[in-house]
C-alpha cells in the first residue's frame, strides 16, 4: 500500500491516483517535511524509493523481537531437542524482515510470514500443541500489524496540530491513507490465506496465483511492472530459504527466475 493514495477507500484511492501523481513537486516537499519528522522515531521511515517512481515509498523496518510466544515449543517432550532446535530456527528466519521495500511488499512480507508459520505449524508440531501453535501465530501477526498500523497513527498525531500547509496536506494524507493501509492489508492475508499447503504441487500453484492477485492490486496503483517482479521474486526467495532449513520442508521449494521446480505450461 503507498501512501499517496487518498480517500476512506480502495476504489476511490485508485481513482485519484493519476491526479495525485500530477504533483510531483507538492509531494516531494511533502515526503521531506515526513522524513524530517520521523527520522528519530523508532518506527517505519519513509524514503524515497531508488526505483525513480514519483510516488512509491520504501521504509527501513525497525525489527521487532516478538519470537518468545513461540518458546512453548521447546518444551516440547514429544520432539528432539534437534527438531526443536531447528524449529526455533526456522521461527527466527521466517519472522526476520526485509531491511527496504515499498509498502506493498512489506503488506506481502507480513501475510507471507503468518503462511510459513503455518507451514512449520501443520507439518511440524505436534496435533496436541495446535491451538497453542495457532494462538502464538495470531498473536504475532496482530502485534506485526500493529506496529506497521501505529506508524500512521504517529504520523496523524505528529501532524494533527501543524497549523503549516504542508503540516495540514501531511495530516489528511496520512488520515485518509490509515483505512486503506487497513482494508489492503485484509485484502493481502486473504490471497495469502488462498495458499494450498497440503502439498508441494498445489503449494506451488496458489502461492503464485496469491502473487499474480497482488500484482493486480499494485498495477492499479500504477506501480511499476519491474517492482512488482522485483517483489515476487524476493518473496520466492523468502519462501525457499525459509523452506531449506529443515529436510522435511524442502519439498515445498518455490520455483525462482533461477530455479525451475514445476513446470505449469499447458
Amino acid at each position: 500500500m503507498n501512501i499517496n493514495k487518498t480517500g476512506f477507500s480502495t476504489d476511490h484511492a485508485i481513482s485519484l491516483t493519476n491526479t495525485f501523481s500530477s504533483q510531483r513537486e507538492d509531494v516531494k516537499k511533502i515526503e521531506e517535511k515526513a522524513r524530517e519528522q520521523i527520522k528519530n522515531k523508532p518506527v517505519d521511515q519513509f524514503a524515497r524509493a531508488d526505483s525513480g517512481a514519483p510516488v512509491n515509498l520504501t521504509a527501513t523496518v525497525v525489527e521487532l523481537y516478538n519470537r518468545e510466544k513461540f518458546n512453548f515449543i521447546i518444551g516440547i517432550n514429544e520432539m528432539s531437542i534437534d527438531d526443536k532446535r531447528t524449529i526455533m530456527n526456522l521461527i527466527e528466519k521466517t519472522t526476520q524482515k526485509a531491511s527496504a521495500g515499498n509498502g506493498d511488499y512489506f503488506q506481502m512480507e507480513r501475510a507471507q510470514t503468518g503462511m510459513q508459520l503455518q507451514l512449520i505449524a501443520e507439518k511440524l508440531i505436534p496435533e496436541k500443541y495446535q491451538e497453542q501453535m495457532q494462538q502464538a501465530i495470531k498473536d504475532y501477526q496482530e502485534e506485526e500489524f500493529n506496529h506497521a498500523k501505529s506508524s500512521y497513527e504517529q504520523m496523524i498525531t505528529k501532524f494533527e496540530n501543524d497549523k503549516s500547509d504542508v503540516g495540514q496536506r501531511m495530516f489528511a494524507r496520512f488520515t485518509a491513507a490509515l483505512p486503506i493501509f487497513i482494508a489492503q492489508e485484509e485484502k493481502v492475508r486473504s490471497f495469502y490465506q488462498d495458499i494450498d499447503l497440503s502439498n508441494p504441487s498445489k503449494l506451488a500453484e496458489s502461492f503464485e496465483k496469491a502473487l499474480a492477485h497482488m500484482g493486480d492490486e499494485q498495477k492499479k496503483s500504477m506501480t511499476h511492472d519491474e517492482i512488482i517482479k522485483a517483489d515476487q521474486e524476493a518473496l520466492r526467495t523468502k519462501w525457499n530459504e525459509f523452506t531449506s532449513i529443515f529436510p522435511r520442508l524442502q519439498s515445498f521449494q518455490l520455483p525462482t527466475a533461477q530455479k525451475a521446480v514445476y513446470d505449469f505450461s499447458v
